[in-house]
């Protein structure tokens, strides 16, 4: 029981740090003001299919939760279709 709770625990703070940090990274990068970025939202079209743009985020968040890339240069976009599915990926390989 206790510690299922500590789990819980653990993965709310994960979860609340990865969304605290793409708020932050999508303002910096792309201009998307922290309220507006929501999980649905497609980044060829909120990125302008802009490459150089997701890669930097991408970028910023492996080196913020200290993971290695699992795709290659250049593919984002083939592997990431909404903002959702950066978390996903984040949170699958944060440590």
């Amino acid at each position: 029981m206790v510690l299922n709770i500590m789990v819980t625990i653990v993965n709310n703070d994960i979860d609340e740090k990865i969304k605290t940090e793409m708020k932050s990274v999508f303002l910096k990068r792309a201009s998307i003001k922290k309220n507006k970025l929501s999980s649905d939202m497609v980044l060829t079209k909120v990125l302008d299919a802009n490459p150089f743009k997701l890669g930097h985020i991408l970028l910023d968040l492996h080196e913020t939760f200290n993971i290695s890339p699992q795709y290659q240069p250049l593919t984002e976009f083939d592997h990431f279709i909404t903002v959702g599915d950066i978390e996903e990926y984040i949170r699958a390989h944060a440590s």
